[in-house]
């Protein structure tokens, strides 16, 4: 029965992954080939009017521009991008490490950084899981109170589900809904921007195409800290969801076993009783045949006795 229940799941996830892939395919696709085109015509018309300038030159030229971009550099005449290796820049790009985000923006080019990146992903992120564990542990204290105002002892399933339903609600308002309001002001985000970078920070989906504290102003480094301690914060509340779910997937197992245990003893209790009757049967036809043996054994013997 279980083992019906994982694949059930697993042909769940496939079919979710099919509909997202088509889903998105749909979505996306058409916007990627019209900016593939737009870039195409900017191009000839580039070359039509500077025809001094080769193909192959401003390939060249192109591909120099990529490579910066990438590493998270760029110039311009009239613009140049912030530092992305000061102090609090590498914090934040620390806590990526750790907490298994990985932005993207930016990563380590140089041997010696790449190879201290591994050792340093490799100790930082048990420690950073202790870590949130240890203080989602500590969340549940305030959390209980909170919940424990909710009482419906008549109606203990209303109580479970409201109780699971304004842990919910709670840490939504506090760790998506609220800090998107934030960035939607500092950073200049929309408020829909502003929540799918929350929700795909707090996922560690981490793709870097929203990234805070990019902009050059005199707060950035204090920002890039609170947006780190929020990080944290976020990350313990969803340790702790992650955790009554898998209590109450815990609990749907034990009772799909408690209605399996049940339908097993009673057919291992049938079978007993049908070996029990063969058992009683048998034992009967062997006595039956014993008594007609006996039977033909005494009727030979008293024929014997009378031709005698």
């Amino acid at each position: 029965m279980l083992c019906r229940y994982a694949s059930v799941l697993g042909v769940i996830l496939v079919v979710y992954l099919c509909l997202g892939a088509l889903v998105f395919h749909n979505i996306e696709h058409p916007k990627e080939a019209e900016v593939r085109d737009n870039q195409l015509s900017s191009i000839k018309e580039f070359m039509s009017n500077y025809s001094c300038l080769s193909p192959a030159e401003l390939d060249l030229f192109i591909r120099k521009a990529m490579a910066a971009y990438k590493q998270g550099v760029l110039v311009t005449t009239n613009t140049t991008s912030k530092d992305n290796w000061d102090f609090f820049s590498c914090l934040l790009f620390s806590l990526t490490i750790v907490t298994t985000i990985g932005y993207g923006n930016m990563s380590p080019v140089t041997p010696g950084g790449q190879a201290f990146c591994v050792f340093y992903a490799l100790v930082g992120i048990p420690l950073c899981g202790a870590f949130i564990l240890n203080v989602g542990v500590k969340l549940q204290t305030p959390m209980r109170k909170l919940l424990g105002k909710v009482c419906f002892p008549e109606h203990p399933k209303i109580e479970m589900y409201l109780k699971n339903g304004l842990f919910v609600l709670v840490g939504l308002l506090m760790w998506l809904f609220l800090p998107a309001v934030v960035f939607s002001r500092v950073e200049k985000w929309t408020y829909g921007e502003s929540l799918y970078y929350c929700v795909i920070t707090m996922t560690t989906v981490g793709f870097g195409d929203f990234v805070p504290g990019q902009q050059a102003n005199e707060y950035r480094q204090v920002y890039r800290v609170l947006v780190v301690v929020w990080i944290l914060m976020g990350y313990a509340w969803l340790a702790m969801l992650l955790s009554k779910m898998t209590d109450t997937v815990v609990n749907v197992n034990n009772t799909i076993e408690d209605k399996i245990r049940p339908s097993s003893r009673k057919s291992s209790t049938d079978e007993d009783g049908e070996s029990c009757t063969t058992t009683e049967k048998g034992t009967k036809e062997v006595k039956v045949k014993n008594e007609v043996k006996d039977m033909k054994e005494a009727k030979d013997t008293s024929m014997i006795t009378t031709i005698l």
